[in-house]
C-alpha cells in the first residue's frame, strides 16, 4: 500500500483505472517518497499508441482526477 497524506492508497486500484484508458496498454505504480505527504503515487504506463490524441502525461493525469472520488 501506498501511504497518502495518511490514507492508504492501494497500487492495484490506480493500475485498473489506468487499464480503462483508452491509450492505455499497460500500467505500473509505486510510491515515491515525499516530503509534504509521506509518499505520493507514481505511474509507469506503456501507450498502445505514443503519437495519440491523449498521450500526454497531463491527458492522462486529468483523466485519473475524473475518475477518482
Amino acid at each position: 500500500l501506498i501511504k497518502v497524506n495518511g490514507l492508504q492508497v492501494a497500487p492495484t486500484e490506480l493500475e485498473d483505472l489506468l487499464m480503462t484508458h483508452s491509450n492505455i496498454a499497460d500500467a505500473a505504480v509505486i510510491g515515491l517518497a515525499d516530503e509534504h505527504f509521506g509518499q505520493v503515487p507514481t505511474a509507469f504506463v506503456v501507450l498502445k499508441d505514443p503519437n495519440g490524441k491523449d498521450s500526454l502525461p497531463e491527458d492522462i493525469e486529468e483523466y485519473v482526477k475524473g475518475k477518482l472520488p
